[in-house]
């Protein structure tokens, strides 16, 4: 694995392609957080001067107010798997693309199947925004499919860029990516405007515990319960607030009854973190993510957060002592310990940090993932 690209800082305007063909395999043009994702990547690579092709592999259309740039081409795959292979395959074919870019699993795996067969293939380029196996529930028999295909299918590529370094160092050492094929490029994350918040730095005058993500399983929302019932023990005045619902949402509520904590779900939507309150702390009790993202978005906005130190993708996402703390383990009492560390934290001074989540940034630093993709063929 290796982060050298983001060693170096350019200027955002530096990159040009000189017109160099792409084709962009992604999952769909609208939904969630990956394809917001994908979007801003493909924005990015039309200003960038390169020639955009995207080939969304989901039956679902996109939003009708999704605006690409005039850059961009729209191609619908046939149905089915092979039938999705074989589109891609003919438009390879067809037009002589100088590079292939594949974000998340499904369309790596379909993009990886096309280039194979080809004589005079492209360059391929594929990305994994989320773990695959590390630190995950045991996956299901279908999962398990999808990584067997992986272990084969991402060796073989010119570059495999993971958005954090769990993610890359996974690549590396389960699926056996060479090191010099393995890249970091972290997500577009940053919010476009984000004013910080006017903090309130007196975790004994109360504080508000956050959750950002899904209440499910996988968050393990009920350590922010038991965190808060610690602190209220404390005699620190802790009250928790959902901003996303979910299956566990009636768990969670009666554990708070139990523990005598005040528990409110507010679903705030894409601008959440714009909403905090003051004397707010963000917590991310995940045992593994791919880039814990929510840690920085409320970066962005001035309010510190916490994570759980043994956990993957949150390193990439928090400095602690700066934008928030990592509690010891995942003992309430070691989480709230961190929050109120982190609930005394003044968030400033992390202009420079922060600029890396952004589409500039982010992009640039993409673009010349690529550039070193194809030196790298040349090279062979």
């Amino acid at each position: 694995m290796s982060s050298v690209l983001h060693d170096e800082h350019r200027d955002h305007n530096e990159h040009q392609s000189d017109g160099r063909r792409i084709a962009v395999i992604v999952t769909r043009l609208t939904g969630g957080d990956a394809e917001h994702i994908g979007v801003d990547r493909l924005r990015w690579l039309a200003g960038a001067g390169y020639d955009v092709t995207v080939v969304p592999v989901s039956a679902e259309p996109a939003d009708r107010s999704l605006a690409l740039p005039a850059a961009v081409t729209v191609r619908y795959p046939d149905g089915g798997r092979s039938g999705k292979v074989r589109s891609i395959r003919r438009l390879l074919s067809e037009t002589p693309f100088d590079i292939v870019l594949a974000l998340q699993t499904g369309p790596n795996l379909l993009a990886a199947e096309a280039v194979a067969a080809m004589a005079a293939r492209p360059i391929l380029v594929l990305t994994e925004l989320e773990l695959l196996t590390s630190g995950l529930a045991r996956p299901g028999i279908t999962a398990m499919r999808r990584i067997r295909r992986a272990r084969r299918a991402y060796p073989e590529a010119d570059l495999v860029i993971g958005s954090s370094h769990p993610i890359s160092a996974e690549l590396s050492a389960a699926f056996g990516v060479p090191a010099s094929r393995s890249l970091v490029v972290h997500d577009p994350v940053l919010p476009a405007a984000a004013n910080p918040i006017a903090r309130s730095i007196d975790p004994s005058a109360g504080i508000q515990l956050v959750i950002a993500n899904l209440l499910v399983a996988a968050t393990r929302p009920h350590l922010a319960i038991l965190a808060a019932r610690d602190l209220n023990s404390r005699g620190v005045p802790t009250h928790v607030v959902a901003h996303a619902e979910g299956p566990l949402a009636r768990e969670v509520a009666a554990l708070a009854k139990r523990s005598d904590v005040t528990f409110t779900v507010s679903p705030r939507g894409e601008g959440w973190a714009a909403q905090l309150a003051p004397n707010a702390v963000v917590l991310l009790p995940h045992r593994a993510v791919g880039l814990g993202r929510v840690l920085v978005e409320a970066a962005a906005h001035g309010v510190p957060s916490v994570g759980i130190s043994t956990a993957l993708g949150v390193a990439d996402a928090l400095i602690p002592g700066i934008t928030g703390e990592l509690a010891f383990d995942d003992s309430p009492s070691a989480i709230a310990d961190a929050v109120y560390a982190a609930a005394r934290l003044g968030v400033t001074g992390i202009e420079g940090w922060l600029d890396r989540f952004s589409s500039a940034t982010s992009g640039a630093v993409m673009g010349r993932a690529l550039d070193y993709a194809a030196a790298q063929r040349v090279a062979v």
